[in-house]
């Protein structure tokens, strides 16, 4: 099997920051990479390919995800196969009872609800004998409560329960590994 074509992964907030920076270690690891984002990614590599989409409309985002990457998740080829949650939203800023219920839902979509539905059509599509890695990027937010960041602790709380449980379901499948990891403060785009 040739190394460039045995490992393969989809990183969703390429355009910048840890996205940007993972993306580009990967294909510097001889990775094929799929890259998400609503901004163009500015990463040019023969193995990169970029889909400009916004992860919070998900009529859309779904049927584009699936149509570019069902095949890849399922190709022989592919013995390792990553998948990184690393878009995301911070919210406003502010109190409890000042949350508005369409930003309160936007920011679920992008920070909970796109990425555990990722994590579960990449393990519904891939081949039993292939590895998959779920890396969800998170934040010590996950676990503090800060005032004023009831969304954002609350939706990466959300994710992070929601991989222990996707670990629990698989706990015998050598194949699939989780890391909910935590990179500290960044000075990065959100």
């Amino acid at each position: 099997m040739n190394n460039k074509e045995s490992k393969f992964a989809f990183v969703t907030g390429t355009s910048s920051g840890i996205g940007k920076a993972t993306g580009n270690e990967l294909l510097s690891r001889n990775w094929e990479v799929i890259g998400a984002a609503r901004r163009d990614a500015n990463i040019n590599h023969t193995n990169y390919k970029h889909l400009n989409i916004d992860l919070i409309d998900l009529n859309k985002s779904v049927n584009e995800i699936a149509k570019n990457l069902k095949s890849k998740i399922s190709d022989e080829k592919y013995a390792r196969i990553a998948l990184v949650n690393n878009a995301a939203g911070a919210g406003e800023l502010i109190r409890f009872e000042e949350l508005d219920p369409g930003k309160l839902r936007d920011l679920y979509t992008l920070n909970v609800v796109t990425p555990v539905w990722l994590a579960g059509f990449f393990y519904k599509n891939k081949l039993k004998k292939s590895k998959l890695r779920i890396i969800d990027i998170s934040t010590r937010a996950a676990h503090e409560a800060y005032a004023g960041m009831a969304a954002y602790c609350g939706t990466k709380a959300s994710l992070l329960m929601s991989g222990k449980v996707f670990s629990a379901e698989n706990i015998e499948d050598n194949n699939l590994a989780i890391l909910n990891y935590e990179p500290g403060t960044v000075d990065t785009e959100m």
